[in-house]
């Protein structure tokens, strides 16, 4: 997680002007089909307003990584105590690089914990990037 470890403090509710939840390091995949499994814990809301986060995967070329570009996104309306499972298949090409990220749209919630999971998809084998287990994951 790229400087986001004032998410998993204690400090509930805490307010950040930052709207990242979670942002991956950047990795190279090689060339082919690959599957992301994300799944995101939301303990709590704010109950005044829709809560709303976004989903993506960015790329970049290798050697050019002012180029990036958004492969993939989606927002998805949340709710307190609820599993968020998203599970994307997309290409990958060899000469860029790939990151996982979640972004709070709307809305004020606290997560309980993140996990990535990527793998391609003609290997039965998992390769884990990221997985977090940590409680207290506080988001505003």
């Amino acid at each position: 997680y790229q400087d986001h470890s004032e998410y998993f403090s204690t400090n509930a509710l805490s307010n950040h002007s930052d709207d990242k939840i979670f942002h991956s390091d950047y990795f190279w995949f090689g060339k082919g089909k690959r599957q992301v499994e994300i799944k995101i814990r939301i303990d709590g809301v704010s109950l005044d307003e829709m809560n709303i986060i976004e989903i993506r995967i960015h790329s970049y070329p290798t050697y050019n990584s002012k180029n990036l570009k958004c492969v993939y996104e989606k927002e998805i309306e949340v709710s307190g105590n609820m599993s968020v499972i998203e599970t994307v298949e997309f290409r990958t090409d060899e000469n860029c690089n790939y990151a996982f990220l979640c972004n709070l749209k709307s809305g004020n919630i606290s997560c309980g914990s993140i996990s990535i999971e990527s793998w391609n998809t003609h290997e039965e084998v998992s390769e884990l990037l990221v997985n977090t287990e940590n409680e207290g994951v506080h988001i505003l």
